[in-house]
């Protein structure tokens, strides 16, 4: 939703270079988060049996990485919905 009020009255290929980066930046970021998860869990093997670490059911918490990057994702177009409404407003 905030995608198409940043995107509202804008060229067809602006609105699929938004598109891009948006998708871009999703896949980046829960790139970047899961790596710094599996290293997180790769430290704590210190203490592990024989160099092998047990994963249990819900030790990673998918929808919270989620969230984060689908959060992250929409920071441009929330800068992009904030500049047009100062620019509004300063026309008027």
């Amino acid at each position: 939703m905030i995608f198409s009020v940043a995107n509202k009255k804008v060229e067809l290929v602006k609105i699929i270079r938004n598109g891009i980066v948006l998708v871009l930046i999703f896949g980046i970021a829960l790139i970047v988060i899961n790596l710094f998860s599996a290293k997180q869990k790769i430290i704590e093997c210190a203490i592990c049996n024989e160099g092998i670490r047990r994963l249990r059911y819900n030790e990673f918490d998918y929808g919270l990485i989620l969230a984060i990057c689908a959060v992250l994702s929409i920071i441009p177009s929330l800068i992009r919905i904030i500049k047009n409404q100062k620019k509004a407003s300063a026309q008027q």
